[in-house]
């Protein structure tokens, strides 16, 4: 079993307790971006609620990964493309 790394992050004001088996550094990055993405949500939106603005940022969390995931399919396919035009 892998060893849990435990750290607490701050995220949107709020303290929180998360293991992860990331190292601390990587979880301190992922509380800096979605930080980033909830003040840009509530500085859109300023009469959000919490529950409201944890909500969009996940869903803008989720529309960056699924983009990004996207990318990566059609740089693989193209990859592979020009793999076989090489071997021709």
């Amino acid at each position: 079993m892998t060893e849990k790394n435990k750290t607490v992050l701050l995220v949107g004001g709020r303290e929180y307790s998360v293991r992860s088996a990331e190292s601390e550094e990587h979880m301190h990055r992922v509380a800096v971006y979605v930080n980033k993405i909830m003040e840009d949500v509530r500085r859109n939106q300023t009469a959000l609620s919490a529950s409201m603005a944890a909500t969009l940022t996940a869903l803008n969390v989720a529309d960056t990964v699924i983009k990004q995931q996207d990318e990566i399919q059609a740089l693989k396919k193209e990859l592979n493309q020009l793999k076989q035009r090489q071997r021709r």
